[in-house]
């Protein structure tokens, strides 16, 4: 188990639901980083809703809602493929890619765990857990790639209207230490969300930002 002191920044996770929590502060849950070297938080809960079939924490319901239908009203045929992902699926997740890059590339275990962390996290170490985190397609993508089509680029430019942030950004690899995802989104709140945008930063930096703003105010 990872202590409160190694997970978070943040204060201590309560056993409530976190609907009173506030965007654009360091609430308990909203600018939670999970990564290769922080777990998910001992005592953080689910608090599971389905939204289109795919299961996700209730925190997020209400605005992953309203993202969907301003898309879905703006002629947009954007859906989500998946959102929480428990801890022994993500590791099996995990052990699958490692023994395929030792298969596909020749390399040994050793030097295939390390590459397979760049491109899946381990059980414990993903955002999926959270609930947070959602995946998104295109109804028409086809066979091209996300980026490539109209939904991705109408969620970069309004996903921050609904406290959504693409998590692994094709200019931030080194900061967050995964390769770029143009399907996964986090919540992190609206107006987090927007002072990410105007500050040009990932949830990695932007954690480190609001920790500091918040140690100078105290």
């Amino acid at each position: 188990a990872v202590s409160q002191a190694e997970s978070s920044s943040f204060p201590p996770p309560s056993s409530e639901s976190g609907e009173d929590e506030t965007a654009g502060t360091i609430g308990r849950f909203d600018l939670m980083l999970v990564d290769t070297d922080t777990a998910v938080p001992a005592g953080f809960e689910l608090n599971p809703v389905d939204v289109d079939g795919v299961t996700v924490s209730k925190r997020i319901e209400e605005d992953l809602k309203s993202l969907l239908n301003a898309a879905d009203q703006e002629g947009f045929g954007l859906t989500i493929t998946s959102g929480y992902v428990s801890a022994e699926e993500q590791e099996r997740l995990y052990q699958e890619k490692v023994a395929e890059l030792m298969e596909s590339d020749g390399l040994s275990r050793v030097r295939a765990e390390d590459a397979a962390l760049s491109l899946v996290p381990r059980g414990n170490h993903s955002e999926l857990q959270t609930g947070y985190a959602v995946r998104f397609a295109s109804k028409i993508q086809g066979d091209g790639a996300f980026q490539d089509t109209r939904e991705y680029k109408w969620l970069i430019a309004n996903s921050l209207d609904y406290g959504f942030v693409l998590r692994y950004p094709e200019n931030k690899i080194k900061a967050t230490g995964k390769e770029f995802d143009p399907e996964l989104f986090r919540y992190v709140g609206v107006e987090n969300a927007k002072k990410m945008r105007q500050l040009g930063m990932c949830l990695e930096e932007y954690s480190q930002y609001m920790a500091k703003q918040q140690k100078n105010n105290t």
